[in-house]
Formats: C-alpha cells, structure tokens, sequence
C-alpha cells in the first residue's frame, strides 16, 4: 500500500469529487498528478549561469520522480478518482510548489491509517477537536492543536 494513496473502500462518487474540489477552491483548488508533475518540472529550474541542456522528456521524467518521492515518502497525498491521480494543492507553498512544513508535519500523524481521500476529508471538514474548525484553516495560527486533533483522530481511527 502507498501512504497516502490507498483506495478508498469504495470508490469516490461524482459529488463527492465536486463538493472536495469545492472546497479546496479557496485552498489552491485540485491538480492532476500529471499536471503537478509538469509544473514541478518547469519550477525546477538550474541555479543562474548554469544551462540546463537536458531534452524536455528529461526534464518531465524529473518532475514525475519528484512527485513520486513526495508521495511515496509519505510527505503528499493524493487521491484517486475516475483513473486518475489527484491532489490537493492545499499540501503546497504557491510559489516554490515545496510541501508545507504545518502539512507534512500532520499528514505524518495520519499517513499510515488514513487514504488519501480520507486525509483530504479529514483536512477539509469541520472538526470537533478544533471547535468545529476545519484543520486546513489552523495550519498556519494552531498547528499544535491541529497535532493533537490529528492524534486523536488517529487514535480514534484505530480502536
């Protein structure tokens, strides 16, 4: 099994994918892994004065690689839905497409017991723990409350 990506028990419908994508609307919205990939490509950039003489096929595989790794490890997740591979961009800085240290530090509490498309969910709803907030929205002001709302989570998960 991927962390991260496992498939959901049952596959995500129609409106589920809709009201998801809804949500992350404000967040960066959802990106195709391919297309995440590309741009991780193009952001990818040699240090100055340095060319970079590769093929583009070259450059995409890097891209594809550097995905691959993020999720792999267990620091991105995704999730899929009709046959193709989807994330969050929530999970990202805008400019640089690094993972954000508040994200990897959370999913890392919850990679091992959650899917994908449940950690998006668990990311995006209003949550007990946390007075009804949603974690997304406390990542940056209450990252040790999220922690702890994400143990508990996990704990909960488990028994």
């Amino acid at each position: 099994m991927v962390p991260g990506h496992a498939p959901p028990a049952t596959a995500p419908r129609d409106h589920e994918f809709v009201a998801l994508c809804a949500a992350c609307r404000s967040l960066g919205g959802v990106a195709r892994a391919e297309e995440l990939a590309r741009r991780l490509a193009d952001g990818g950039a040699p240090p100055s004065g340095v060319d970079d003489h590769r093929p583009q096929a070259a450059a995409a595989c890097d891209g594809d690689l550097r995905l691959a790794r993020l999720i792999l490890g267990g620091e991105l997740f995704s999730f899929g839905w009709q046959h193709q591979v989807w994330v969050p961009m929530f999970q990202l800085q805008p400019q640089e497409l690094a993972v954000r240290p508040a994200v990897r530090q959370v999913t890392a509490e919850l990679v091992a017991d959650f899917d994908g498309w449940s950690l998006a969910e668990w990311y995006l709803a209003p949550n007990s723990w946390l007075g009804a907030r949603r974690p997304v929205d406390l990542l940056d002001d209450a990252l040790p409350a999220v922690l702890e709302a994400a143990r508990a989570d996990r704990f909960m998960a488990v028994c």
